[in-house]
């Protein structure tokens, strides 16, 4: 007895994907769970399912759209997990320009006194978020070393030139031999 299409279609319908006949709130769990990004090892271990099954459900319709309406909530909870942590930041942000605002007044009246270098890190603070560029001052700090430099080498070269150096220089002659001139 061979193969046969009839066979064969007996056997696809032996291993269909199973459906869910009724949701229960294992399925909710498992499709939040699956919503959130959980792997379907990691679902098995936290429901007690084996991980065939857990398979077996979430290729099941039923729960692939429990999968998808758990995940439009989880995108909206995250969305407004991250409005909340943005509208904390700016409000906070805001009151610390407030307490900069009140503090450089009480130091231009004199009430307090803020170093520099403090106010010069609220500017430069400032200047980023407002997209003004710092500005680089460049100085030449080396500007006294190296005319010092340039002397000393005009020294040098005028007591070379100064000085007399024995040159010696050695020719071929005509025979093979070498020939010396001082």
């Amino acid at each position: 007895m061979g193969l046969t299409l009839e066979s064969l279609a007996e056997l696809r319908e032996k291993h269909a994907v199973p459906t869910v006949a009724k949701v229960r709130e294992v399925h909710h769990r498992i499709a939040l769970l699956a919503a959130v990004g959980h792997t379907q090892v990691e679902i098995a271990g936290i429901i007690g399912y084996s991980t065939v099954r857990i398979s077996q459900l979430l290729m099941s319709p039923a729960v692939q759209e429990l999968v998808a309406q758990k995940r439009e909530i989880v995108q909206a909870e995250d969305l407004a997990c991250i409005r909340e942590d943005h509208d904390l930041g700016v409000g906070n942000w805001r009151k610390a320009q407030l307490a900069q605002a009140e503090a450089l007044e009480e130091h231009l009246e004199g009430v307090i006194r803020i170093p520099i270098r403090d106010i010069n890190t609220m500017v430069a603070d400032g200047s980023d978020r407002y997209g003004v560029p710092r500005k680089q001052q460049n100085q030449n700090i080396h500007a006294a070393w190296t005319k010092e430099l340039e002397d000393k080498l005009a020294a040098v070269k005028a007591q070379a030139q100064a000085q007399t150096v024995n040159v010696i220089t050695i020719e071929p002659t005509p025979g093979g031999g070498f020939k010396r001139r001082f």
